[in-house]
């Protein structure tokens, strides 16, 4: 099943990302990271220390996945976390701070 649905997020979300900030709070920036043509992936929020990192599931994927291959929603979460995270070389949550162009 795992080749399966990889096949399938390669297909419909590929290789190439970018990331963007979607707010700035008081004590955190909020980035989003989107397919090339525009799918969210995954959204995060670095806290001002930069030792935290929230990371937060894009639920229209999620669903996505759940409803083609007709899982529930955590185990397509974790279908698409662990995809990116190989897709991208991404070994620990901090790792998710190489999308971030801005210093």
């Amino acid at each position: 099943m795992k080749d399966i649905v990889y096949n399938f997020l390669d297909k419909i979300i590929g290789g190439d990302v970018k990331c963007r900030v979607i707010s700035k709070g008081k004590n955190y920036t909020h980035y989003a990271i989107f397919s090339i043509s525009g799918t969210l992936i995954l959204d995060f929020r670095v806290f001002e220390d930069l030792d935290r990192i929230a990371i937060f599931r894009s639920s229209k994927l999620c669903d996505t996945v759940s409803g083609f291959f007709g899982i529930d929603d955590q185990e397509s979460a974790r279908y698409i976390k662990f995809w990116f995270g190989d897709k991208h070389g991404l070994n620990k949550i901090g790792d998710i701070k190489k999308f971030i162009r801005e210093k």
